[in-house]
């Protein structure tokens, strides 16, 4: 085990020297975007218990759960406990709040990064949390809740199919579900408008999003003949925009992520990662192994991570726009994840997390 975690730290180390030393630079609006290394710490440290610091980023690896700082701080470390069944226990977090479950508890405890209880929530189910918004997905699997950090139902929808992808955003709640069923939901669960895209035989909606504006939904639908679709929101009408099939026929859940603008919508399939300019309706694709985990973003310097991973080979493919593959990074990991904030992109793997600064100049 420790020479495994001196393997996967070597390997990081290794990505940042390649990224700083190797003077990686890509030209962009006449202008340099480069990749400087800012720290890189340890799952194995102590956690600070000092006065928290602001801008605290939540996140797991393997059986550890924590937050660290965008100085470099290992801060609020759990360890998740192992089940009856042998698996390790569920978690979702996000900046401010974390949870646990294992799927058949009858509540569930809302904590925030110092352990403090924020709330409890006496419903079984499995809890989601999305930035400063709260759900439960029933046992039911047709039907979710929303709370408030109070603990209060807010508000629930009823479903007859079972859910298959969902997203929330500051305007909108979109759901798919298993008989291609796509619905978007105001932020206070009124119903803005239902809509089965169709065009395939089995039409179970994989994966979906909604954009921060409001105006957009996207899905990726279907299974033989799959497609992408894209719907338009203008008043209380909507419509499909464009659509497109797509090579392959993935039979799992995809990543669909609109930026931050609403400008262009993200979404993978068979081996291939599809980009739609919203305003232009023209798409492009480019090919990608593996699962997608997240996809992230600098808004302000118009570039996109994608983090994939087959077996334990990891890549972080960076992207500008719509435009050029920027370039590919592979390093080896169990357990990994990316996320962003301002103009750092922070890489978790294994037992390290690195930050990694990028600017323009």
């Amino acid at each position: 085990m420790k020479n495994k975690k001196n393997v996967v730290a070597l390997l990081l180390v290794a990505l940042i020297i390649l990224i700083v030393y190797t003077f990686i630079s890509f030209r962009l609006s006449k202008n340099e975007i480069q990749f400087l290394s800012k720290w890189t710490i340890s799952l194995d440290e102590e956690a600070l218990k000092t006065e928290t610091e602001s801008s605290l980023i939540g996140f797991r690896l393997g059986d550890t759960l924590g937050y660290f700082s965008t100085a470099g701080n290992l801060h609020h470390k759990y360890t998740l406990p192992t089940l009856k069944n042998g698996k390790l226990a569920n978690a979702t977090l996000s900046s401010d709040c974390w949870t646990i479950f294992d799927g058949e508890s009858s509540e569930f405890t809302v904590k925030n990064p110092e352990g403090s209880v924020l709330c409890k929530i006496n419903q079984a189910g499995n809890p989601f949390i999305d930035e400063n918004r709260l759900f439960l997905f029933t046992p039911s699997g047709s039907s979710f809740v929303s709370y408030d950090f109070d603990g209060n139902e807010i508000w629930r929808a009823e479903g007859y199919s079972p859910i298959i992808s969902f997203a929330s955003s500051e305007n909108s709640t979109v759901v798919g579900y298993a008989d291609g069923e796509v619905r978007c939901l105001s932020n206070s669960g009124d119903q803005i408008f239902s809509m089965y895209p169709g065009g395939s035989s089995y039409p179970i909606i994989l994966g979906v999003d909604t954009s921060n504006s409001g105006e957009y939904v996207g899905c990726v639908s279907g299974i033989d003949s799959q497609r992408f679709v894209l719907i338009r929101r203008t008043g209380n009408q909507q419509k499909i925009v464009f659509h497109e099939y797509l090579e392959g026929n993935i039979k799992e859940n995809v990543n669909v992520y609109f930026t931050q603008d609403s400008n262009y919508v993200y979404y993978n399939f068979a081996n291939n990662l599809g980009i739609l300019d919203c305003k232009k309706l023209t798409s492009k694709h480019l090919p990608l192994t593996g699962k997608v985990l997240k996809i992230a973003e600098i808004p302000e310097l118009n570039v996109i991570f994608v983090l994939s991973k087959q077996g334990s080979d990891c890549t972080i493919t960076i992207i500008e726009g719509m435009k050029n593959v920027l370039g590919v990074y592979e390093y080896q990991a169990e357990t990994t994840f990316i996320t962003s904030l301002n103009d750092n992109l922070f890489i978790g793997a294994d037992d390290k997390i690195s930050c990694i600064q990028v600017v323009k100049k």
